[in-house]
């Protein structure tokens, strides 16, 4: 991936606060997103969030750092690791390659997010990381 200018400078504040590097970044509707390697996902994110907040504040952005798996399935595990995330499926259309994310119902709101921010950032996110859509659908499951 070849960076812009902007890209380029925000990739050295994002690496002077959080001492490490990303290999990805993406504008999305819930802000900056900067995608590292696992293995220094916490490191990037800092104790309590630090490095988060710093580079809020240093961007006048919000700000997600996410790890950059080569497999959107892995990543959008890691990023709906707070719902209850009933399946997750690889569908290959004739023209598009689709990955369709099931949830509880009583999750929806959730993924969808405020205004449909949280959605549309990970749709948005892996249409330009991985030429893949996102499909969101939904389940009521029974408690019991």
């Amino acid at each position: 991936m070849e960076f812009t200018n902007k890209e380029l400078s925000l990739l050295a504040v994002f690496q002077d606060v959080t001492k490490t590097s990303a290999s990805y970044i993406d504008y999305t509707p819930l802000g900056v997103v900067f995608l590292v390697s696992p293995f220094v996902l916490g490191k990037a994110i800092g104790r309590g969030a630090r490095n988060v907040k710093a580079l809020k504040k240093r961007l006048g952005s919000d700000v997600l750092i996410l790890p950059d798996f080569k497999d959107e399935v892995l990543l959008l595990r890691h990023a709906f690791k707070d719902v209850n995330v009933l399946a997750i499926e690889r569908i290959n259309l004739p023209s598009q390659r689709a990955v369709v994310l099931m949830v509880d119902e009583q999750h929806r709101g959730i993924v969808i997010g405020k205004d449909g921010r949280r959605i549309r950032t990970f749709k948005q996110l892996l249409k330009n990381r991985f030429n893949v859509q996102l499909v969101l659908k939904t389940k009521k499951v029974l408690e019991g």
